[in-house]
């Protein structure tokens, strides 16, 4: 199926061209075609009533140069941390409620 958008890619033009524009019909009915466009040219843009609604450009997986224990203490560095302060928080008031509630002998 031929792309309804799709222009004549001009082999004069520099590499600094404005990326294609397909329609959302055209992603839904070829999205093959699309993807495929993306990948040749590095991005296109998709459309919806003549206004630009994405980008869309290839992915490209970056090597990771941080070793495998780096990654992992990385990954552990990202969780979220255990909040135990409200643990001290309630001991240290019921430590006081019990306190009050003590018969003092000496009154």
């Amino acid at each position: 199926m031929a792309l309804r958008n799709a222009a004549v890619a001009d082999p004069a033009a520099g590499e600094n061209e404005e990326p294609k524009r397909f329609g959302v019909r055209d992603l839904r009915n070829d999205t093959a075609g699309v993807l495929a466009e993306a990948e040749r040219s590095g991005a296109v843009y998709i459309t919806r009533h003549g206004e630009v609604v994405a980008k869309l450009i290839p992915h490209r997986e970056e090597p990771d140069s941080r070793t495998p224990t780096q990654r992992l203490v990385d990954r552990v560095a990202a969780l979220p941390g255990t909040d135990t302060g409200w643990a001290d928080e309630h001991a240290d008031t019921k430590s006081a409620e019990i306190e009050a509630q003590r018969d003092d002998p000496w009154e």
